[in-house]
């Protein structure tokens, strides 16, 4: 009875130890993939915090790069305005110049004998800017517009439907249209 006890003695040691080392493997793998598990989560989680940061950085480093470029564009755009200032009043000083020179009665001749050709005998009437100026070659009589213009003329030629601009305030607009196109681009 004392080999029968000892048999099932061993028995039931041997088959505990084989149940517990079942358990114990069982519970090795479910470590394992426990522990598995939570570095993919941590690893997930640490991606994610650097994607959402690297995300937050590059969010703030556009804003930042929008906010310079904003301010770069308002100053640029205070610089052209001041070159387009300074230019305006460069044309204004040369015109009013060149208004105040022998040549400019030439440019009168010049531009009356243009508009004559045009109007091909209809009839043309003339606004200058300047009292001196009234009296323009060819006998045309001019009116006399009050103008902080430097000078020049306008004629028309009314049986045509024409007008010909050739006063300094235009001339300088003209000059100064083409400024703001080549500036903004």
């Amino acid at each position: 009875m004392l080999n029968e006890l000892s048999f099932l003695n061993d028995m039931v040691i041997r088959d505990t130890k084989e149940y517990a080392g079942k358990k114990l493997a069982a519970k090795k793998h479910e470590l394992a993939e426990s522990v598995y598990k939570s570095e993919e989560a941590v690893r997930d989680s640490l991606e994610s915090s650097i994607e959402k940061n690297t995300r937050k950085i590059h969010e703030e480093t556009e804003k930042e790069i929008a906010s310079l470029e904003k301010e770069a564009f308002k100053k640029l755009i205070l610089f052209r305005d001041k070159i387009k200032d300074d230019i305006k009043s460069e044309l204004r000083k040369r015109l009013s110049d060149f208004a105040n020179s022998p040549g400019y009665k030439d440019y009168l001749a010049e531009k009356t004998e243009k508009a004559k050709e045009i109007a091909g005998g209809d009839s043309i009437t003339a606004s200058v800017f300047r009292e001196e100026d009234a009296a323009l070659p060819g006998g045309i009589k001019a009116e006399v517009i009050p103008s902080s213009s430097a000078g020049g003329v306008i004629f028309r030629i009314p049986g045509r439907g024409i007008i010909i601009d050739n006063s300094f305030d235009t001339a300088i607009d003209m000059v100064m249209d083409d400024f703001n196109e080549i500036s903004l681009k």
